[in-house]
């Protein structure tokens, strides 16, 4: 137990741990240098145009994204049931699709077949 605490202080932490200034300049210099290496290692698979194009739209994409949440997205605790106790579907709506007017002819074709045979071996 006491590992635990231990632990889950050290996480708090580390979630509210700040890079000082030299770190983080360092740290993005790294990374810039690291995708440089990176891009220049692949083959490229975009014409000029094509580069152009997805460039062009992720950034429209990103802009409308900005546009829809301006905060940061959270992803919000569900409050309902677990999903083992409650069946499938939209509040409010019935527990189950009814038949179609063939499933349910189906259906008591399949009753009636079944309660035959059970009179014909005695059981009811």
């Amino acid at each position: 137990m006491k590992t635990l605490v231990v632990l889950a202080i050290f996480g708090v932490c580390m979630a509210f741990a700040r890079y000082t200034p030299e770190v983080q300049q360092a740290r993005e210099e790294f990374f810039r240098v690291f995708r440089a290496a990176e891009s220049a290692s692949r083959p490229d698979l975009y014409t000029p145009e094509v580069r152009a194009a997805r460039e062009e739209f992720f950034r429209a994409f990103r802009a409308a994204e900005r546009a829809a949440s301006p905060s940061s997205p959270v992803q919000t605790k569900w409050y309902g049931p677990y999903a083992a106790s409650q069946p499938a579907g939209l509040p409010g709506s019935p527990d189950q699709v009814p038949f179609t007017a063939e499933v349910q002819a189906a259906a008591d074709a399949f009753q009636r077949a079944y309660r035959k045979q059970l009179e014909a071996v005695g059981r009811k």
